[in-house]
């Protein structure tokens, strides 16, 4: 069929009145009903207060913000032309010039300008200038700068203040160092304190010296090895009264050094030195401490206190170096008297015990061991050494252990141990044929050798020193007597004393001082109740002093302070000696008895070379027996009625 034909049959489709295909269905309306308003309508919603609040907060909001501008701005307006008396910190100028780095001990100068730039001045205005630490002053550098101040005063609207600020700043190469600087200050009619602060940084470009310290990394136990030292000046003025002092670690023990220290074994003044000059030394010593233990020594250059040479007024530079302590091949253990410290004390003539034990740490034997115990110093009675299994030789002041003395000493296995001793005394040190001796002491050195077998090498030599001191205490002693026709004071009253009456007698004191200084010295002792202090004494610089006791009739205690006795006192001078007066009244029960009239002194002290406290006491209570006056006679003790 054509296509014409198609249309012509949907066209006749389309327009045919009845029975046609195409339905149209159409939507089902509800009715509609409605009843016709009569009168005025409300027009407003729901809810009409709230849309009208709601819809007026913006127009609230910018009204007040309209009304706060015009405010402000009548405010500027009136603040403009009538001028301002508002103080602001951001217009109060504290402005610092100076160098950014500087040479340590160099003098530098600070300019300081402090600007008012408020319409209102600012009162009591204080200048405050802290300094780092170890500042000196620029004029004098004994003097160290901490912190300054300087009243400024009245500062006005508009003024400018300068000031010059010179220090001299010490510290190690590349640190940074602050000086702070500070303005304090008032407003008229208030008690508030303002302050505005300002900080100028500056970096240590260079030390005055530099120090250079070579000490090996690793070292034995108690085996000498080398400090090396050496400072390069690198002020272009100069340094003036420079000095070194080096801080030991605990352990550390002084043998020598090639350059004489000034003062004990840790100072060296090396006076004033140039620009550009070079001052060396070895330093000799040995180092005591357990396996894998650290020390630090510390060395500081600068210039002394002239009060206490001792110590760095004024630090340039210093260095630290750190050692560690290895294992030694073969260790040692010595005891002195049962004690392992390295410093031990004793007394004159006494009796010492030295026990020495050694042990192999190596993986390998030792052979052919040989020990040896030299004896130095001033304390040794030469004539007491006895080794146990050793030979001394007197000529060496040396005790020798080895295979042939000691059979253990031939082979020691690894971890194998063994010991040996000798005992001996120290000297009298009142002995006239040992004459004056200063701080006594016995010092011990104690060293082992033996060869370390190797598979293929030759055998090696291994080594090991250890020393010990003993410091010997002084010996100190005090004489007392009774003296009634003898001595430095006349005395008065009968003899034998009687029932009654009063019977004055002098009393005389002496102490000896053997070898050490002896500080904070005292001799005290106890009047009895019935005994009278007259307080007359001869020499009159002597310090005696007289306590009473609760006694009403007499008694209490007399001190003589000594205060530091000289080592030698009594034995390369005379004695120290002091003499006082006291008087003796019998009561009736006291007839035919001889009385004691002074308690037995007491002598006592500090030791200054051993620190150990010292005593001595008299053997017995003085009284009226007169032993030590020659004119004395027998009968004239006991007293009668």
């Amino acid at each position: 069929m054509a296509p014409e034909d198609h249309l012509e049959e949907l066209k006749q489709e389309l327009y045919r009145q009845s029975d046609s295909r195409f339905k149209i269905r159409r939507s089902r309306l509800s009715p509609f009903t409605s009843s016709p308003d009569y009168g005025w309508r409300d027009l407003s919603p729901r809810g009409g207060a709230r849309r009208f609040l709601k819809f007026s907060w913006p127009k609230i909001f910018f009204i007040i913000a309209f009304i706060f501008f015009l405010v402000m701005l009548i405010v500027t307006l009136f603040v403009f032309w009538r001028g301002s008396n508002t103080v602001s910190v951001g217009n109060v100028g504290l402005e610092i010039t100076g160098p950014a780095e500087v040479k340590a001990g160099e003098p530098i100068t600070l300019q300081l300008a402090v600007t008012n730039k408020n319409n209102a001045p600012l009162e009591f205005v204080d200048l405050i200038v802290e300094y780092p630490a170890g500042a000196r002053s620029a004029d004098d550098l004994t003097k160290e700068l901490v912190r300054q101040s300087e009243h400024l005063g009245t500062l006005s609207a508009g003024q400018v203040i300068n000031r010059t600020l010179k220090a001299v700043l010490f510290g190690a190469e590349g640190n940074e160092l602050g000086i702070n600087v500070v303005i304090e200050y008032r407003l008229a009619g208030s008690n508030a304190i303002f302050d505005k602060t300002a900080t100028h940084q500056l970096m240590i470009g260079a030390a005055p010296v530099d120090i250079s310290v070579k000490i090996p990394p690793e070292i034995n136990s108690n085996q000498e090895f080398p400090i090396d030292v050496e400072v390069v000046v690198n002020a272009e003025s100069g340094v003036e009264n420079l000095a070194l002092l080096f801080n030991y670690p605990t352990g550390f023990r002084f043998k020598k050094a090639l350059l004489k220290p000034s003062s004990g074994e840790s100072l060296w003044l090396l006076g004033n030195l140039k620009a550009g000059a070079k001052k060396g030394f070895q330093i000799i010593g040995t180092l005591e401490g357990q396996a894998d233990e650290q020390k630090t020594f510390r060395v500081l250059a600068g210039t002394v206190l002239p009060s206490d040479p001792e110590k760095i007024a004024v630090l340039y530079n210093s260095q630290e170096q750190v050692v560690l302590i290895k294992r030694p091949f073969v260790s040692l253990d010595v005891l002195v008297n049962g004690d392992a410290g390295e410093e031990q004390v004793a007394s004159s003539q006494q009796r010492i015990d030295v026990e020495i034990e050694w042990r192999n740490n190596l993986p390998v034997t030792v052979t052919d061991g040989e020990l040896t115990l030299t004896f130095t110093g001033q304390g040794l009675d030469p004539a007491t050494v006895s080794p146990r299994n050793g030979f001394f030789r007197s000529s060496a002041n040396t005790v020798i252990w080895d295979k042939r003395t000691e059979a253990s000493l031939n082979s020691i296995e690894p971890g194998e141990s063994g010991k040996v001793s000798v005992n001996f005394s120290s000297i009298s040190l009142l002995a006239s044929e040992a004459g004056l001796l200063r701080n006594p002491a016995i010092d011990l050195a104690i060293k082992f050798r033996g060869q370390r077998e190797a598979e293929e090498e030759a055998p090696e030599q291994v080594e090991t020193t250890l020393h010990k001191k003993i410091k010997l205490n002084s010996v100190i002693q005090l004489a007392a007597k009774v003296l009634y026709f003898t001595g430095p004071l006349k005395n008065e009253g009968l003899l034998p004393p009687k029932v009654g009456s009063q019977t004055t007698y002098t009393m005389v004191w002496s102490m000896v001082n053997s070898s050490n200084d002896l500080e904070a010295g005292r001799v005290k002792a106890i009047l009895p109740p019935y005994i009278g202090w007259l307080a007359v004494q001869v020499p009159t610089n002597e310090i005696l002093t007289f306590t009473p006791g609760e006694s009403a009739l007499g008694g209490g205690e007399i001190v003589w302070d000594l205060g530091t006795v000289r080592g030698g006192t009594g034995v390369a001078s005379p004695p120290r000696e002091v003499a006082f007066q006291i008087g003796f009244t019998p009561s009736v029960t006291q007839a035919g008895n001889v009385p004691a009239l002074l308690g037995a002194p007491t002598l006592e002290g500090i030791d200054g070379f051993t620190r150990q406290p010292l005593s001595y006491i008299f053997n017995r209570p003085l009284d009226t027996n007169l032993t030590s006056d020659p004119q004395f006679k027998y009968g004239q003790d006991k007293v009668v009625k």
